[in-house]
């Protein structure tokens, strides 16, 4: 586009993407609400297609998996960067981020009828629903993908991996039933333009909740003293307006700093998900570690209790606490440990940034109002 490469397009589209997110997340929660529910359904109808063509490959090729089915397998990533236990702990991140949105959606619960029951219910179903979705997923795409080759491949990166794998997906589906070559191409860029579709719905329905939950919970319910007035003040839909648009403007920048300043499109996306990754997780190590002592409280109203044991209670915090703080921790280093100066800086600049801005302002607060 213009003369730039891919990974500034991809940079410079990204930009109109969260200027366009920020206009109508602006415009209050039923847009957010009825875009969200949009994508929730290209989604699910991407792994039922998932589903059922996977089977299908596997009764035309006879039952035999291109990511050949071994003992191991179940233990030990086909991804060479997922090798050691050191990797496959810093992938635990990834597994973190992907339950990301049931704690993003406690923040807009007063907008859900009877959210007290509805939401721990949700909650659990959607907990048991991504766990076994993703294992089963990954099973049912080595019937169409070896993984070795896909890793081996320099042209796919974290930011074409799903249509790839689709693309890949309907080629074999053809092959399997005796379709010819050409019928097999196209089918395969079928498959990939329709996960094109609807991860551009799914993101989008996400990127909507990810901009507003987690702005509102944090602006909203920290001390208003610590906020300029204009970033606490709600338009008629509700919304710190003004707290949006600063949120998109810094992050627009953010992306412009990477997409010119990378030497890839696959670094580029490395660099984006580490971020995103790391700084979405980070807030978990403090609400976790917090858990135990909000149990303790005697005076806070309960309507679902899930953990009902102190001791079980200090045992799962623990072992949460300690997988979340590794799992950041060899995430960040491992960018420095290839050699790989840049996606390693950029990967703690925005942890570091937002926690030294809101430092400032605590403190800013503090100064005019005393200690609060």
């Amino acid at each position: 586009l213009f003369g730039m490469n891919g990974g500034q397009t991809v940079g410079v589209l990204a930009v109109v993407f969260v200027v366009v997110v920020a206009f109508f997340v602006t415009r209050g929660v039923k847009s957010i609400s009825r875009i969200s529910a949009i994508g929730g359904m290209f989604v699910m109808a991407l792994n039922v297609i998932l589903v059922l063509a996977s089977i299908a490959v596997l009764i035309g090729h006879g039952g035999h998996f291109a990511e050949p089915l071994r003992w191991h397998s179940f233990f030990v990533s086909g991804n060479p960067d997922y090798k050691t236990i050191g990797q496959m702990i810093s992938f635990a991140l990834y597994a973190i981020f992907a339950y990301a949105g049931l704690e993003q959606m406690g923040g807009i619960m007063e907008d859900v009828d009877n959210a007290e029951k509805t939401y721990p219910k949700a909650a659990l179903i959607a907990t048991t629903i991504i766990g076994l979705g993703y294992a089963i997923s990954i099973l049912l795409w080595g019937a169409s993908s070896n993984w070795a080759q896909i890793a081996g491949d320099k042209s796919v990166n974290l930011g074409n991996i799903t249509y790839v794998l689709m693309n890949n997906l309907g080629t074999q589906l053809g092959d399997a039933f005796g379709m010819s070559h050409a019928g097999g191409v196209l089918l395969g860029s079928i498959f990939a333009r329709f996960a094109g579709i609807s991860m551009f719905f799914a993101y989008v329905g996400s990127f909507f909740v990810l901009t507003y939950a987690p702005l509102k919970s944090f602006i909203l319910g920290s001390p208003k003293e610590v906020w300029p007035k204009k970033f606490i003040a709600l338009n008629k839909h509700d919304v710190p307006a003004v707290a949006v648009w600063s949120q998109a403007i810094l992050v627009s920048i953010l992306i412009i700093l990477i997409s010119f300043g990378g030497k890839s499109a696959t670094q580029l996306y490395l660099v984006l998900t580490n971020m995103g990754n790391v700084s979405s997780t980070l807030p978990y190590v403090f609400l976790v570690a917090a858990f135990p002592l909000f149990k303790r409280l005697n005076d806070v109203e309960r309507p679902f209790v899930f953990y009902k044991s102190q001791t079980v209670t200090w045992i799962i915090t623990i072992l949460v606490e300690a997988l979340t703080i590794i799992s950041i921790i060899l995430t960040i280093i491992s960018p420095f440990q290839t050699g790989d100066l840049f996606g390693g800086i950029w990967t703690v600049a925005g942890p570091i940034f937002f926690g030294v801005l809101a430092w400032v302002l605590f403190t800013l607060g503090e100064n005019r109002h005393g200690k609060l």
